[in-house]
């Protein structure tokens, strides 16, 4: 799978980040942000939107049951 960066700083996002971008923004964005820069984009902080990406993905959200990138390849392991 590809990696996508965050525009602002260039660090490789997640599933979870990729799904907030889209869930936030819209669907149909072409650029994402990395947790970080969205927290401080939208002015709040990063354990909200965590809360809010739990709340989606327990409410069986499609953006946050799909898999964008491989989270253990941007990991190293």
């Amino acid at each position: 799978m590809k990696c996508v960066g965050c525009r602002r700083c260039a660090r490789n996002l997640t599933n979870v980040e990729i799904a907030l971008n889209l869930k936030m923004r819209g669907r149909s964005v072409s650029a994402f942000y990395c947790l970080s820069c969205l927290a401080d984009g939208y002015d709040m902080d990063e354990e909200k939107l965590m809360e809010w990406a739990a709340f989606y993905e327990e409410n069986g959200c499609e953006l946050f049951l799909r898999r964008y990138v491989d989270d253990e390849e941007r990991k190293g392991g």
